[in-house]
């Protein structure tokens, strides 16, 4: 278990690259389809070529990489007392943010990671998180550790809640590669506000063999499509990571991504968020039927993706 970052900003200022080599400053703002790096420089901006990729390294020291831009094209500004200005937008539909910068081209990503709307309710693992009901036998057990440092009493109404550990709720191995779904709890210290227990479920995909950026992208919207079947309404995405496989100082490297169009709930009423008790399938009472179903989905969905996404259309 391990404690979130805090929020991530939306606003990154800082030297950016273009594809011919060209630097220019400028600020990248993440606005979902809004979202728009501004460029300036003294000199005139290479024009930038639809699909190609701007990276750049923000003043705070992230490695933001810029994937399938698109530009109108370039500007000026000029007065006859001041130098010529130029300036340029470009409007990506990725953004990659790391340690380092991504190679959308290069097949080294491992594994893609992301959440969908509606994952506690298909993977309903209520046993995983609870409250022991009677703590007082085991109170005194629990404190052990913390007595090492400084005495602490225990009282009369002592409250113990707790995570199983077993953070990987189902697994399978289909043609897409190793689907997993696992919990990703968070914690805080405790003190005298009290402590608590976020959960977050996740899924993660990994192929055979390492993939490029764009083929694990498309990886992660055919679970999403599977999962929306099984929820009955249309998935969002979010919380998107992407691991590679270059290891640097023990670390994998990792992104976090920002897609400008993600996939987004057309409905957000509770009135058709599915309950757990009526989806079709219960991958933690009868896990070997979801794998069954999920493989031979994966094993059709080449043949048959036009026609799913057109089905999974008319429910948006």
């Amino acid at each position: 278990m391990f404690k979130r970052n805090r929020k991530q900003p939306s606003r990154f200022l800082g030297t950016y690259t273009l594809p011919g080599g060209q630097s220019a400053t400028g600020e990248l703002r993440l606005k979902g389809s809004d979202s728009l790096l501004r460029l300036y420089s003294d000199d005139d901006l290479t024009r930038i070529q639809a699909g190609s990729c701007v990276t750049g390294t923000a003043y705070t020291g992230e490695c933001l990489s810029l994937i399938d831009c698109v530009s109108p094209g370039t500007g000026h500004t000029s007065s006859r007392d001041a130098p010529t200005r130029y300036h340029a937008d470009v409007f990506p539909h990725y953004v990659a943010i790391g340690r380092h910068h991504l190679e959308p081209d290069q097949p080294y990503i491992k594994a893609i990671d992301f959440t969908t709307t509606d994952l506690t309710a298909l993977f309903y693992d209520f046993d995983a998180f609870s409250q022991v009901i009677d703590a007082k036998p085991i109170i005194d057990v629990v404190l052990q550790e913390r007595r090492q440092m400084r005495p602490v009493e225990a009282g009369e109404w002592p409250l113990v809640q707790y995570f199983t550990g077993r953070d990987c709720i189902t697994k399978a191995a289909t043609a897409i590669g190793t689907i997993s779904v696992h919990h990703r709890p968070s914690h805080s210290m405790g003190g005298p506000t009290g402590v608590s227990i976020k959960n977050r479920v996740i899924v993660t995909v990994e192929p055979e063999r390492s993939v490029t950026f764009r083929d694990a992208v498309d990886r992660m919207h055919d679970v999403a499509c599977f999962l929306s079947m099984a929820a009955g309404r249309p998935q969002g995405i979010s919380h998107i990571h992407v691991t590679a496989d270059e290891v640097v100082e023990d670390i994998p490297r990792s992104f976090i991504i920002h897609p400008s169009f993600c996939w987004k709930t057309s409905d957000k009423s509770e009135q058709h968020k599915p309950h757990p008790g009526d989806v079709p399938l219960d991958p933690i009472r009868h896990r070997t039927e979801f794998v069954a179903v999920l493989t031979d989905w994966m094993l059709r969905h080449p043949g048959w993706r036009v026609a799913r996404g057109r089905y999974l259309a008319l429910l948006r």
